[in-house]
C-alpha cells in the first residue's frame, strides 16, 4: 500500500490542533494528518492527495461550517474517494444532515463534541482498519482471479508439466490463505487439496470424505439438498444447464467459527473445483456496520416523530409504576401489553417489543387479578426500556421524555386569539359572560390538534412492516376533513388502532404472489379517512385484502363455546364480524411478534367505549375488510 492519509476539517482552529496531535500520538507512525478549516480547503487537499498517490483512509468532519455543511463536504470526498470511510463528529446537526451523509456519504459513524478521546480513537482505528481490509480483500480477489483464470488453461495445456510441478502449485495454492479442493461425480473428495482446506473443516485427512457431508455436517436436510443438486450438475451433458445448477448452488457457508464465500470451477474429465474463500472478518464487519445503520434508523425514526414518542415513552413509565403499586387485571394488562408491542415495533424500538412479546406469552397462562412482581418476565421490561432509553439519550441527551410536548399552532390562530383579546379590552365588555366564555373557549382549544396528525405515523409504519412481510402496498395518507380535537384525550384510542393497521398488513393484505393469482395488482391498498358526520368525528380504516369470511368465524365461534347453534344461525354476517373484538378471538394458530394474542381489537373496543363511541365493520370474502370507529365530539 502506499503513502496513507487521515484529512480532520473543522472551522475551529483549536479542535483541528487538539485533533491532529491526537492522532500523531495515537495511530501509527507514516500516517499522514491533513486538516482543512473548511470545505473548499479540505477538497484541495483531497486533489492534491490524489495526484500525489496517497490513500485517503479516512476523514473527520465537523457539521456546521461557513460555506460547504458537513454533509455537503462528505459527499463530495465520497464521490472523489468512494473507499474513504467518513465520520461525523459534531455538536450541532439536524436529522437532515445527518440522514444526507449516511445516504450520500457512506457515514461509517456519528460522534458529539465534546467526545471521548478514547471513543473517538476507538471508532478512528476501527474505520482505518474497515479501510485496510477492504483494500487488502480486493488485493486478494485481483489476485485470485488472475490465478483462477489462469488456473484452467495451464489444467488443460500443461497436464504432463503439471504433474512435475505439482509441489510448486500446490506451495502457491497453499500461499493463497485459500482452500482448493476438487471431485468428481461420486462427490468424494480427492487427494490434492490445499493446506487451508485442514484448518478449515477441522480433519486429519481430506481424501475420500463426501463433500456434502463436510460443508453440512450438522444438517442431513441439507447434505441431502447439495447432494442432489450436485448429481443433476454431473449428470447433466448440457452445458448452460450446468452453469445454471452451478448458479443455484450456495454462495456460502458455516463451518465451526468460519464462514467461506465459494466459487464453483468446472475442470477436465468431468471434475469440479471448489474455492472457499474465509469472509469471517468481513461478514462480522458487516454485522456490526448493519446494526450501526439500524440504529441511525431507530434514532433517525425518534427524531421525525419526536411527540408521539415522548408520549408513549410517559405512558409506558406511568404504566410500570401502576402496575408496580396495585394488583391489575390480567385481561387489561394483557391488552395493555399487547398495545405497547404495537407502538414500540411501530417506531423501530430495538429491545422492548421482544421482552413485551415474553411477557404477553407468560399473561397467556394467567387468570384474575395479580402483581408486577408475579410476571416473572415483567422485572425485565424494565432493563429493556434503560437499554432502549440509553440509545436515544445517547443522541438527544439526558431527561429527553421528560420534555414537555410540542404543539405547532398556526400563525393565523395567534393572531385571531391576540385580536379578539384587544377587541374585548378596547370595547370593555369583559365582564360580559358570554364575551369572555367565548374567549376562554378560543384559549382552550388554541392547543387542539388536527385529529389527522395523530395518526400520521401509521403510514410509514404500514410501509415499513409491509417490507419486513415480503408484501407490497401503495403508498397512502391520512386524509379526509380537518377537525381540532384534544390530543390528551383521544391518545388511547389512536395508539391502540395500531393493532387495526397491523391486523390489515398481516391478515388483510395478501402477498404480491397471491394477489397476481386472484387477479388483483400487485401492490395492496390500505386506505384511512376522518370525517365530521353530524356533529359526530368519523375515522374509516380499508384495505383491498383477503376479507373475511363470516361462515369460517361462525364455526370457530361454535368450537371456542362463544355461541351455541341457534345464536350462530340468528346472526348476521355484520353481526359476526363483531366477534373479533372479544377477547383471545384469534382464528391464527401460530403466534408471533406481529399477530396470534386475540387481544389486539379488544383493547380498541375497550378504548372507543370509553370515549363513547361505536364501531362498524364491513367485510367481503376476497375484497377486503373496512372499520369505520365514530366518536362524539364537541361542537
Amino acid at each position: 500500500m502506499s503513502k496513507r492519509a487521515v484529512l480532520c476539517i473543522d472551522d475551529d482552529e483549536t479542535v483541528l490542533l487538539t485533533l491532529r496531535s491526537l492522532l500523531k500520538s495515537s495511530l501509527e507512525k507514516g500516517l499522514i494528518i491533513e486538516a482543512a478549516e473548511s470545505g473548499e480547503e479540505a477538497l484541495e487537499i483531497v486533489d492534491e492527495l490524489a495526484a500525489e498517490g496517497v490513500e485517503l483512509e479516512a476523514v473527520i468532519s465537523d457539521y456546521i461550517m461557513p460555506g460547504m455543511k458537513g454533509d455537503e463536504v462528505l459527499k463530495k470526498i465520497h464521490q472523489r474517494c468512494p473507499k474513504a470511510v467518513t465520520i461525523m463528529l459534531t455538536g450541532q446537526s439536524n436529522l437532515q444532515g445527518v440522514t444526507n451523509a449516511i445516504n450520500q456519504a457512506n457515514l461509517y459513524r456519528f460522534l458529539e463534541k465534546p467526545w471521548q478521546n478514547d471513543d473517538l480513537l476507538l471508532t478512528i482505528k476501527s474505520a482505518i482498519h474497515s479501510y485496510q481490509q477492504e483494500f487488502e480483500l480486493e488485493q486478494s480477489n485481483a489476485r485470485l482471479k488472475l490465478l483462477n483464470e489462469n488456473l484452467e488453461s495451464v489444467v488443460k495445456q500443461r497436464t504432463h508439466e503439471l504433474s512435475k510441478k505439482s509441489g510448486q502449485v500446490r506451495q502457491l495454492l497453499d500461499s493463497s490463505g485459500q482452500g482448493f479442493l476438487s471431485f468428481f461425480s461420486d462427490l468424494k473428495i480427492q487427494g490434492e487439496c490445499s493446506s487451508r482446506c485442514y484448518q478449515f473443516f477441522s480433519v486429519e485427512e481430506m481424501a475420500g470424505q463426501f463433500i456434502y457431508e463436510l460443508l453440512y455436517s450438522r444438517s442431513e436436510e441439507q447434505q441431502a439438498l447439495l447432494k442432489k443438486n450436485l448429481q443433476r450438475f454431473f449428470k447433466s451433458e448440457d452445458r448452460m444447464r450446468r452453469e445454471l445448477i452451478l448458479e443455484l448452488l450456495p454462495r456460502e457457508y458455516q463451518l465451526q467459527n468460519f464462514i467461506f464465500s465459494a466459487e464453483y470451477r468446472p475442470m477436465e474429465k468431468d471434475q469440479l473445483m471448489l474455492i472457499l474463500s474465509d469472509i469471517t472478518q468481513k461478514k462480522r464487519l458487516q454485522e456490526k456496520i448493519n446494526a450501526n445503520q439500524e440504529r441511525f434508523k431507530f434514532i433517525v425514526t425518534v427524531l421525525k416523530e419526536i411527540n408521539d414518542v415522548q408520549q408513549i415513552m410517559r405512558e409506558f413509565h406511568c404504566f410500570l409504576e401502576q402496575c408496580s403499586l396495585a394488583a391489575v387485571d390480567v385481561v387489561q394488562l394483557y391488552r395493555d401489553v399487547h398495545t405497547f408491542k404495537g407502538l414500540f415495533l411501530q417506531f423501530g424500538f430495538p429491545t422492548l417489543p421482544m421482552v413485551l412479546h415474553r411477557v404477553e406469552t407468560e399473561l397467556n397462562q394467567l387468570q384474575g387479578d395479580l402483581v408486577a412482581e408475579q410476571v416473572e418476565g415483567f422485572s425485565d421490561l424494565k432493563i429493556a426500556l434503560m437499554h432502549d432509553l440509553a440509545e436515544i439519550e445517547q443522541v438527544l441527551g439526558q431527561g429527553f421524555c421528560h420534555e414537555d410536548r410540542l404543539i405547532n399552532i398556526p400563525e393565523s390562530r395567534i393572531i385571531e386569539l391576540q385580536l379578539m383579546v384587544e377587541e374585548l379590552a378596547q370595547s370593555k365588555i369583559l365582564a360580559d359572560e358570554q364575551a369572555f366564555l367565548a374567549l376562554l373557549h378560543r384559549v382552550r382549544t388554541v392547543c387542539h390538534v388536527d385529529f389527522r396528525s395523530l395518526l400520521s405515523g401509521y403510514p410509514k409504519a404500514m410501509m415499513q412492516l409491509a417490507a419486513r412481510l415480503n408484501k407490497e402496498i401503495e403508498p397512502f395518507s391520512i386524509e379526509g376533513d380537518l377537525i381540532l380535537i384534544d390530543a390528551t384525550r383521544f391518545n388511547p384510542l389512536v395508539k391502540t388502532l395500531v393493532h387495526v393497521f397491523r391486523n390489515a398488513m398481516v391478515h388483510g393484505i395478501e402477498s404480491p404472489e397471491e394477489r397476481i393469482e386472484r387477479g388483483k395488482l400487485e401492490r395492496g391498498q390500505l386506505t384511512c379517512h376522518v370525517l365530521r358526520k353530524k356533529g359526530a368525528l368519523v375515522v374509516e380504516i380499508g384495505d383491498d385484502g383477503r376479507g373475511m369470511d363470516a361462515d369460517l368465524l361462525r364455526q370457530f365461534a361454535l368450537d371456542k363455546g362463544v355461541l351455541d347453534q341457534q345464536s350462530v344461525g340468528e346472526r348476521s354476517d355484520a353481526e359476526i364480524f363483531q366477534l373479533i373484538f372479544t377477547d383471545d378471538f384469534s382464528t391464527t394458530e401460530d403466534v408471533d411478534s406481529y399477530s396470534g394474542r386475540g387481544v389486539g381489537l379488544s383493547a380498541v373496543q375497550d378504548k372507543l367505549e370509553r370515549l363513547g363511541g361505536s364501531i362498524q365493520v364491513k367485510s367481503k370474502k376476497g375484497c377486503g375488510t373496512s372499520f369505520q370507529f365514530t366518536l362524539p365530539i364537541d361542537q
